[in-house]
């Protein structure tokens, strides 16, 4: 029954994403969803799926973080906070939201006269629930509402959807494999003044990778990502992370680009876990508009 359950739950969503990529625009908006503001999502070039609380038998994960994206191209920031508990040992749920601000600019009139200033901003903001059917195997469902100020008579919104089922598998007495499949950001169009409608960065995913536990305080991770944008684009990434006294953690990675989405870059980062409090930090390298973006976080977890 569950495993039917999953499996239609999976076809209907990846039905309906292949079924809007005939429609699909050739460029998107809403970009900004797709930046990785976490600063340990950042350090492993965007890659997260392995930290489902359900899987990791968390109870609580929350955290807050700030990101100087862009700063020597066109200076954005970000503030961002995640939080993820469980309800009980099959039940999550979550509310993130992200929160940007670009560098202010003046306005000026027809008559070429100065008449203000604007300062562009985005937000998103999600609330989400988990099911985990077996002890290997869960499901999850995120629910968001994005907007885009880039003008101060301009102003879009939209609706998307993440739905996603992960798997931790066991496959030997210290060694784990990771997976998910499902479609990210899947929703409505922006129209612009013009009436032009664009696409947000809708795609569907397949991610895995090995966790290696050579004891109960030290790991390493390699995971990898793939992502078929609906608009007919592809972006990749792979990373890895180390795990050193059950204290520190040092990350890196490097995303494939996808047009109109993320340029392609390559990330590091650190973190350091303790008493259940985190700091974690990451740095993205890579051409403009990307290169020297910096990303800061503190979180708490049991």
């Amino acid at each position: 029954m569950k495993k039917t359950f999953i499996t239609t739950f999976m076809a209907a969503a990846l039905a309906i994403s292949f079924g809007m990529t005939a429609n699909a625009q050739e460029t998107v908006a809403m970009q900004f969803s797709a930046v990785p503001v976490g600063a340990s999502y950042a350090a492993k070039a965007g890659i997260g799926f392995a930290e489902s609380t359900l899987l990791t038998g968390k109870t609580l994960d929350v955290s807050a973080g700030y990101m100087s994206y862009s700063p020597s191209y066109t200076p954005s920031s970000f503030m961002n906070i995640d939080a993820e508990y469980c309800l009980n040992e099959k039940i999550s749920v979550s509310l993130d939201a992200v929160y940007g601000m670009g560098k202010e600019y003046d306005v000026y009139n027809a008559s070429g006269l100065k008449s203000g200033t604007h300062k562009p901003s985005q937000m998103m903001v999600g609330v989400g629930a988990g099911y985990k059917f077996l002890d290997f195997l869960s499901a999850k469902v995120n629910l968001k509402y994005m907007t885009d100020k880039p003008g101060p008579e301009a102003s879009y919104g939209a609706f998307g959807a993440d739905v996603a089922v992960d798997g931790m598998f066991q496959v030997s007495s210290n060694g784990k494999t990771v997976a998910e499949l499902g479609v990210f950001s899947l929703g409505s169009k922006v129209t612009s003044a013009s009436g032009v409608k664009f696409g947000i960065p809708s795609s569907v995913r397949l991610a895995g990778g090995y966790i290696h536990d050579f004891n109960e305080k030290n790991s390493i991770s390699v995971l990898a990502q793939a992502d078929y944008y609906l608009h007919k684009a592809f972006g990749a990434a792979v990373a890895a992370e180390a795990m050193i006294a059950d204290i520190v953690s040092v990350r890196a990675g490097y995303k494939v680009g996808a047009k109109h989405v993320m340029p392609s870059f390559a990330s590091v980062g650190a973190g350091v876990h303790f008493a259940g409090v985190k700091i974690d930090a990451a740095y993205l390298i890579g051409a403009s508009p990307i290169a020297n973006t910096l990303a800061v976080s503190l979180g708490y977890s049991f």
